[in-house]
């Protein structure tokens, strides 16, 4: 069994599943206090998007300035708010996928090499015909 500092994010050791807290201690007088803990989601982020959320609050939203900050694009920035939407539950909150939302995530997938020049061009097009 793992024991010692582990990430909220540690999966399973034995199955890979999403651990649940269970127990917290006080380091100071011992005291424990065990049960189903509900944990906020932004306690279940990762290092990766934790640090991005940082950064785009310390920005001040402005996309721009994150963008200086951690050396990425505009479409990679936009990409990684729509991810961390998600990953927040916020999706039912945000506005409906705009083409132009669309683009921009297309744009980020071309730029990260998850998609070549060819296939982001073909779904652009499609988008476009749907209008």
């Amino acid at each position: 069994m793992k024991t010692g500092n582990l990430s909220i994010n540690t999966p399973c050791p034995a199955c890979q599943s999403e651990l649940s807290l269970k127990a917290l201690g006080c380091d100071h007088c011992g005291c424990e206090v065990k049960g189903a803990i509900t944990l906020s989601p932004l306690a279940k982020l990762d290092s990766e998007m934790t640090h991005f959320l940082m950064v785009f609050i310390h920005s001040g939203g402005k996309i721009g300035d994150v963008e200086k900050a951690l050396g990425i694009s505009y479409p990679t920035v936009k990409a990684k708010l729509s991810k961390l939407q998600s990953l927040l539950s916020l999706d039912e909150i945000a506005q409906e996928e705009t083409p132009e939302n669309q683009v921009i995530d297309l744009l980020a997938k071309l730029e990260s090499g998850e998609m070549g020049y060819e296939e982001v061009m073909n779904k652009v097009k499609k988008l476009k015909e749907k209008q």
